[in-house]
């Protein structure tokens, strides 16, 4: 292991964490950017700014068994702490394929995939809290019980989502994996994958409600909009000149063969010493001047239609010359191969641009924006072919999850839903949420990390730290055990101190530097510090309840003590 230089830059595992090729990396200086001050010049984290294995495996220990311990003593939290730690995995795996090099199609194409997984996720963390405390808690005997149900609900909804918090942190602190630009790439790759979903969601949910209100579908009155205008310029009937529509179509091929000529390499193609180039910019000038002729035509034509009927025109020029205008510019196939001329034209220099813009960006570049595309438009295929039984599944699932009366009510109000947007809208647009979910959670995360409320050095550790407080605080409101609640408040700041001391024994001597007696002191340190905290709580609640003469609840010594502790992880997380 070589150290670290004295401007804290790594110069070890160079490649390991480069941004692929192709991206333009941020600077990696303290400037208030969110950038990590042992950061390579790609922006990703080195080996140095890694925690030891020691601090790892204590703040693990203490996150899972703190986490096991909030859905041993919280009823309804197994199963969606559980979906929601294949949320964290898929996040962590999703950041950890970001920051590797090389196979991009392959590490993008499944980006996208552990994208929606992520939203999956969480969404079904959240449901599944939600279903799950409803049915234990719901329907209540008195109305005075309603608001008491509410809070329990979202008391365990919040105890899970401050597990999986908790999980998702530490899979991060974990390599130190929450690198800025690690958390932007995946963000750009979960945005591409759910465009075409959101585009396709867009289009049948304004279709559905076009339809419902008794106008025609937007996608029949382009179409019949479109058929119309081919009519008036490839097959126009009405006994007319035509000049117009001519004229537009001659105007239109000329410029298009013009920007073709332009696009193509025809002059790198030509001698030029023979004076074909010249001759081929002769073409280009003539074709400027056709196209300038028809557009000035096409206007005096235009109002010359508008002022006179076909009788009168055809008194006006003569019979013989409106008969032979009208036969020349009525010809379907000239039309059409104006019109084939055009799209030729066009197609090529559209051609050409892509594959300029193809030579001058790197391919990994390029693989970035087109994999999570293709990902999300098979996504989305396959979405709108099982649209039916996936909508009936999800039906079922959560129905079967509630009371009768609220099931009956849920089925009841899903089957009207579906019939009014249609099961296929609400399928693709529940895709659309999966990937806007995880685009705007991976946001948050960046806000956080660039306002520095998450330390950039320990943005996973400090994350683990504010899920345990987070479940902990919401623990207090469902009632749990005073041990619980003090308890998950010291493993906490156990946490963020385990991780922010080996993160940096890391970046200073090395990860697998041999420090474990020095961390094992540091760490029973913390922990007595916080056990001697606790015992004064519980000194304090045992002498308030002989005081009092009446029981005091946990949830009045939660409160004194988390606001206490909320003071004090804030001040420690900034």
């Amino acid at each position: 292991m070589t150290d670290a230089t004295p401007d804290g830059a790594g110069k070890t595992g160079a490649s390991t964490g480069r941004l692929r090729s192709g991206e333009q990396s941020e600077s990696s200086s303290g400037d208030g950017s969110g950038g990590f001050e042992n950061a390579d010049e790609s922006g990703f984290v080195t080996p140095e700014t890694q925690p030891t294995t020691t601090s790892i495996a204590l703040a693990l220990a203490v996150t899972l068994g703190t986490v096991l311990t909030f859905v041993a003593y919280v009823d309804g939290t197994g199963l969606p702490v559980a979906l929601g730690a294949v949320a964290a995995g898929s996040y962590a795996v999703s950041l950890w394929l970001t920051s590797t090099a090389g196979r991009e199609s392959v590490t993008t194409t499944l980006n996208s995939v552990l994208s929606l997984l992520v939203g999956g996720g969480l969404l079904a963390a959240t449901v599944a809290a939600t279903v799950l405390a409803v049915s234990s808690i719901f329907p209540v005997g008195e109305r005075a019980l309603l608001s008491l149900g509410t809070l329990v609900v979202f008391g365990r909804v919040g105890v899970v989502l401050g597990c999986v918090l908790a999980l998702l942190g530490t899979a991060l602190g974990v390599r130190n994996l929450a690198s800025r630009e690690a958390v932007v790439q995946h963000a750009r790759t979960a945005g591409l994958t759910v465009f075409p979903a959101s585009l396709t969601a867009v289009v049948l949910v304004v279709s559905a409600i076009a339809a419902q209100a008794g106008a025609r579908r937007p996608a029949t009155v382009v179409l019949e909009g479109l058929r119309r205008i081919a009519e008036v310029f490839l097959a126009p009937a009405g006994g007319g000149l035509y000049l117009g529509s001519w004229f537009v179509l001659v105007a239109l091929a000329s410029v298009a063969v013009r920007l073709a000529i332009g696009q193509l390499p025809v002059t790198e193609l030509l001698d030029d010493t023979a004076g074909q180039t010249k001759a081929v910019a002769n073409v280009r000038r003539i074709l400027a001047g056709v196209a300038v002729l028809s557009i000035a035509l096409f206007a005096a034509a235009g109002v010359a239609e508008l002022l006179w009927s076909p009788e009168d025109l055809r008194t006006v020029v003569g019979p013989t010359a409106f008969d032979t205008v009208q036969t020349v510019t009525s010809l379907p196939a000239v039309r059409y191969a104006l019109a084939v001329v055009t799209a030729t034209s066009l197609s090529l220099v559209v051609l050409a641009w892509l594959v300029r813009q193809t030579a001058r960006t790197p391919g990994a570049a390029i693989t970035q924006k087109v994999s999570p595309i293709a990902s999300g438009t098979l996504l989305t295929v396959g979405a709108v072919v099982f649209a039916d039984r996936i909508y009936t599944w999800l039906v079922a699932t959560v129905a079967g999850q509630l009371p009768p009366q609220m099931s009956d009510i849920v089925t009841s109000l899903a089957e009207s839903v579906g019939s009014f947007f249609g099961e296929t809208a609400l399928v693709v647009l529940l895709l659309t949420i999966l990937g806007t979910g995880t685009v705007f959670a991976a946001t948050g995360f960046r806000i956080a990390l660039f306002f520095r409320y998450l330390s950039r050095e320990t943005a996973g550790f400090s994350l683990a730290s504010a899920g345990l407080f987070v479940a902990t605080v919401f623990a207090a409101a469902v009632e749990a055990p005073t041990w619980l609640v003090l308890g998950g408040i010291v493993a906490s700041l156990f946490v963020w101190d385990a991780g922010r001391f080996g993160t940096t024994l890391g970046k200073e001597i090395g990860r697998s530097s041999g420090t474990h007696r020095a961390e094992l002191v540091h760490a029973g340190g913390t922990a007595l510090v916080g056990l001697v905290g606790a015992g004064l709580a519980i000194g304090t609640t045992t002498a308030a309840t002989y005081t009092a003469g009446a029981e005091s609840s946990t949830a009045t010594v939660a409160l004194v003590f988390v606001t206490s502790g909320i003071v004090f992880l804030v001040a420690a997380l900034r």
